[in-house]
């Protein structure tokens, strides 16, 4: 129990990691929402780029927020006691 916050913690920084390297896969010609980040500037199309940061952006909120209140669900309420800031 002790080492849940730890792990889930290493599992959201990966999940991040690979949200946000996983638009460089259009760089390569491969599928996904940097699709619109690739073609919006090759094209000079820059609404189009704006989607798809937006689309990544939203996604990887969704996903952080997600992974957060599973971080939270799984900790055990003592150890959340303990991680609270004191004093004022």
């Amino acid at each position: 129990p002790l080492a849940v916050p730890t792990i889930l913690a290493g599992i959201r920084s990966a999940t991040a990691q690979v949200i946000a390297t996983a638009t460089l896969a259009a760089v390569f010609g491969g599928p996904g929402l940097g699709r619109y980040l690739v073609e919006g500037y090759a094209q000079l199309n820059y609404p189009m780029m704006w989607a798809g940061v937006i689309l990544v952006g939203a996604m990887f909120a969704a996903v952080e927020v997600l992974l957060a209140a599973a971080q939270r669900a799984l900790t055990s309420p003592g150890l959340r006691l303990l991680a609270a800031p004191q004093g004022a």
